[in-house]
């Protein structure tokens, strides 16, 4: 097999057959996988459980959630992580190291833009106190991505975010939308520590033992200002004991099949939530899970989708992919960071017909799939859903003074040419008035 990290291809607007290759029947479509030595292979298991569950997002209170279930931890704690740079909840870590409760972590080894300091400096912190630390290199997987916890070897936490300051705000009027998800039950978390200790296993070639030189507090120094924003926190999280099925979801194992079998299951409704959704996969067909959505459209499912919009970063593609979407009947929502109530739409979340539930860190992308370590989870209880409806919808009817501007590719390319002639103009005045200058 290969092991490289292939950046993913630009790749043009689907032609007009690869417009209606959403048309095929699911039997005609061979799940996306690329096997690699050492990778795990967990089929689609639905269990039918009890116990606790409890529903929480970002900014309104993850920060209490977890560090309430963190401080009542009593033997251990798993946790897989892509990024780990909030130094509030570090010092919770350390706080169980102290109480000698083991603490193990398994990180990205390389995530984009490179291991930050504030990252290596609280690791430093978490090993000096007695935290086992490991990184996943990307030979099995491109990146581990995935964001979950396991405490006590009884209770799983399942996010969509990662926790920095943004992901898990202790102040939560400032930082991105996500949603998480606790389950206390052991069925679910021996599935979550099966997988946890097949990819932190040290025998395997691309598991890299903690060996960073110390960052030392008189060399660095990190923030620990409380940032704030502008967000009226409103949702409380809510705790259910009884019934409920689960099913866990894994990249790249069955997260293909299972996500495309909880859309394929939707007979009134589909609300999505996500950072962002590629319109293309890399060899120039339609992302199935767009496929999916349209199959559902056409049979009079009401679907709505909610993405990311932060100017700061090239949109093309996201734009592209809301206007194809409304072509075909999905209702598409963004939310601009730049007048929202949060730094980002970071969740990654689906909800069918009121009723199941999808958390977890995929993203509509060709990697998240196919490439990447991901975990979710898909809950079935209709209380439970109805939670995150409501955010949801609380986020769709989202309004601000800009909203009413379009956003298009037309647009774009408008605005740019229009920041160009300027710059072209501005240059000539300067040009014409250097060469009359006398220099002395």
């Amino acid at each position: 097999f290969l092991m490289i990290r292939r950046p993913r291809r630009s790749t043009p607007k689907p032609s007009s057959a690869a417009s209606d290759v959403y048309k095929r029947q699911s039997d005609d479509w061979v799940p996306p996988r690329e096997y690699r030595i050492g990778q795990t292979n967990y089929p689609i298991m639905k269990l039918h459980c009890k116990g606790r569950v409890q529903t929480f997002v970002s900014p309104d209170c993850s920060y209490n959630v977890i560090v309430r279930n963190l401080r009542n931890a009593t033997d251990s704690l798993l946790l897989n992580m892509y990024m780990l740079t909030n130094p509030f909840i570090c010092d919770e870590l350390v706080s169980l190291l102290r109480r000698n409760i083991s603490v193990t972590l398994l990180l990205d080894d390389s995530p984009v833009g490179g291991m930050p300091d504030e990252e290596k400096f609280l690791l430093n912190r978490i090993k000096t106190n007695g935290g086992d630390i490991r990184f996943l290199k990307g030979y099995r997987y491109n990146f581990n991505h995935a964001k979950y916890l396991v405490i006590d070897n009884e209770t799983v936490i399942v996010e969509s975010c990662n926790w920095v300051q943004s992901g898990v705000p202790k102040n939560p009027t400032y930082g991105n939308r996500e949603w998480g998800i606790l389950v206390e039950n052991k069925s679910l978390a021996s599935i979550f520590l099966k997988l946890f200790y097949e990819d932190f296993n040290s025998d395997i070639y691309d598991i890299i033992e903690y060996n960073m030189p110390l960052l030392d507090s008189v060399d660095f120094y990190i923030s620990r200002e409380e940032y704030s924003g502008i967000y009226d926190p409103c949702f409380n999280s809510m705790i259910l004991r009884g019934e409920f099925n689960v099913t866990p979801v894994f990249s790249p194992d069955n997260s293909y099949n299972a996500i495309c079998n909880l859309i394929d299951s939707a007979e009134d409704s589909i609300y999505i939530e996500q950072l962002y959704i590629h319109l293309l996969w890399s060899d120039g067909s339609l992302n199935p899970f767009i496929r999916h959505l349209i199959d559902r459209v056409e049979k009079g499912v009401d679907v709505k989708v909610i993405m990311n919009y932060n100017a700061n970063y090239n949109m093309s593609e996201s734009i592209e992919t809301k206007e194809y979407l409304e072509d075909h009947g999905v209702k598409v929502k963004f939310i601009p960071s730049n007048w929202s109530y949060f730094s980002n739409i970071h969740n990654k979340g689906i909800i069918v017909d009121d009723s199941s539930v999808f958390i977890g860190s995929i993203n509509w992308g060709e990697n998240s799939v196919k490439s990447n370590r991901e975990t979710g989870v898909i809950i079935e209880n209709k209380t439970i859903a109805r939670y995150y409806t409501n955010v949801f919808l609380y986020d769709w009817n989202l309004s601000a003074p800009y909203t009413n501007v379009s956003i298009s590719t037309s647009q774009q390319h408008g605005n740019t040419i229009y920041i160009l002639s300027i710059f072209t103009m501005t240059f000539a005045i300067i040009a014409r008035d250097w060469r009359r200058r006398r220099w002395t």
